[in-house]
């Protein structure tokens, strides 16, 4: 019997994750509907375009699988759907798989409580958003009953196989790994060989501001800054810099997406200074990022300054500013 899978869409979705996915299911023989829950036509991180099959809301019955790519604010945006929340609880109720890869185990997947008593992976940092109960593990790809979820864009080819073979069974899988002449052995790690160095910063306590996912949101966005550093200071290639810096971009949106929807929750006074601020900086980081696909790296060196000054400047006086209010109103 054919086997089933829905695959949620919001605008903001990394496509590398969405199109695998959808790819290498399809080629498996496997009924792939494409599900649209910010529209009929979705907006990807990268700014392309997907026709989708269905709108969420006409979704009434359970699939062999259901998945949720990742990307910025592609996970958040899915996350804000009761629709999604409610196909999520359904087809784990039946025990159904569930997918999901990047931000999408911690931002979707972690607030329903899926991941309770589950071993699971995410993008690099995102962990700090999982609850006590699960395992975090930095494994590509973590199976734990029906849930399967995977670290990010460069993992998303062994997700996808990973799918297909539950789906659609071993010898499957193996035959499209063959037809795509996929290798393991080609497969990029996505933990970067600069965290051993000398950073550029060094976090010390008197920058936490009381608010514990903050805080450790911001030891994770200081490592990023220093992963930057190092890959330019030791003259990476231009590749492996541009890599690096796509990495903190997308922790950087993660980071100012999850503080502002918190500040928002709390009904915090200064949200719109702070988003004010946080476009400052992501509109700086989109410069740079132009700048190093441009192939101008002399730029680097004073990027690297105003992105460290920047940030601790901010996380000492705007987010400490609201530590105070979010643990009086918590």
């Amino acid at each position: 019997m054919t086997k089933s899978a829905i695959v949620l869409l919001a605008d903001g979705c990394e496509e590398i994750e969405a199109i695998t996915v959808i790819d290498l299911l399809r080629r498996a023989q496997v009924t792939v509907t494409v599900v649209g829950v910010t529209g009929k036509e979705v907006t990807a991180s990268r700014g392309t375009r997907i026709v989708t099959d269905m709108a969420v809301e006409t979704i009434y019955t359970t699939y062999d699988a259901c998945i949720c790519p990742g990307g910025m604010p592609g996970a958040a945006n899915l996350a804000q759907s009761t629709a999604v929340a409610e196909i999520l609880k359904a087809h784990h109720a039946e025990g159904k798989i569930i997918g999901a890869i990047c931000a999408a185990p911690a931002v979707v997947l972690a607030p329903l409580g899926l991941l309770h008593g589950r071993k699971a992976t995410c993008f690099p940092g995102m962990e700090e958003a999982f609850p006590p109960e699960a395992t975090y593990t930095e494994d590509a790809v973590v199976v734990d009953g029906n849930i399967i979820t995977s670290r990010g864009p460069a993992t998303a080819f062994l997700f996808a196989l990973t799918l297909v073979t539950y789906l659609a069974g071993k010898d499957t899988m193996q035959k499209i790994k063959e037809a795509t002449l996929f290798s393991e052995h080609h497969h990029l790690h996505t933990t970067t060989p600069y965290r051993n160095t000398s950073p550029y910063i060094i976090w010390n306590d008197s920058y936490n501001i009381g608010v514990h996912l903050m805080d450790a949101h911001h030891r994770k966005f200081i490592e990023y800054i220093n992963d930057l550093y190092a890959a330019i200071t030791h003259h990476a290639g231009a590749e492996e810099i541009v890599a690096v810096f796509d990495d903190f971009s997308y922790y950087a949106k993660h980071h100012f997406t999850s503080e502002e929807r918190l500040l928002k929750q709390h009904n915090y006074p200064e949200l719109a200074a702070q988003e004010k601020a946080h476009k400052t900086y992501l509109d700086k980081l989109e410069e740079f990022g132009k700048q190093l696909v441009a192939g101008v790296t002399s730029v680097s060196v004073d990027a690297l300054v105003y992105f460290r000054d920047w940030f601790l400047n901010h996380i000492q006086h705007m987010d400490r500013a609201y530590g105070p209010f979010i643990k009086n109103k918590s």
